[in-house]
């Protein structure tokens, strides 16, 4: 056997042994596949997201959504055109209203109190805020669970910014800092709703 033959040979333990080098690769298979089994649950631990079946308005966009006001003054109406009278007006950039009809560029919102009218698209915008519901201070905890360290206290009408959201609760954005809120203590994400 020449030197160079010797440098590509198998080391001495595999020479000659074709079983063990099988092992040896099945072996380094089931490792890999081990350990990518392991990334995927990892990286879906609450598997593939609920599948979204609600109708889409003639945007394209999912019917009812929430959007919020972008305007300094936004009118409601109470028809789709610009004919038809005022019912209300919103100030308050940011306030979060739910959209659950559409016709051209008009959509008929709904907001936290149950008013119902009709907004030009051009007033709203896709950013996604919240409005902290109940009778009482409502807990923001450090992590979305009801025993974490609570690190704010937010009254009922309180307006939030929501970051994301999973089954049962979002992570919001108030008062500069970032907290978790439970979802049904939130008036601007639907109940079925995640958000990345």
């Amino acid at each position: 056997m020449t030197e160079e033959t010797r440098r590509l040979s198998p080391p001495g333990w595999l020479r000659g042994k074709p079983a063990a080098s099988v092992a040896i690769a099945a072996g380094v298979l089931l490792v890999l596949a081990l350990a990518g089994l392991w990334w995927a649950r990892g990286t879906h631990r609450d598997g593939p997201p609920p599948a979204d079946n609600r109708p889409v308005g003639a945007s394209g966009l999912p019917l009812p959504r929430f959007v919020s006001v972008s305007a300094r003054r936004a009118n409601l109406r109470s028809g789709p055109g610009r004919g038809y009278p005022v019912r209300w007006v919103y100030t308050r950039r940011n306030w979060p209203l739910k959209v659950v009809r559409e016709y051209g560029v008009w959509r008929q919102v709904v907001d936290i109190d149950g008013t119902t009218g009709w907004m030009h698209a051009a007033l709203l915008s896709g950013r996604r805020y919240g409005v902290i519901r109940g009778d009482r201070p409502v807990a923001l905890h450090a992590k979305p669970r009801a025993d974490s360290m609570v690190l704010y206290r937010a009254e009922p009408g309180v307006l939030v910014r929501i970051l994301r959201c999973g089954p049962a609760w979002c992570r919001v954005r108030i008062a500069g800092g970032k907290a978790w809120v439970p979802k049904t203590a939130l008036w601007g994400v639907l109940p079925r709703e995640i958000i990345d």
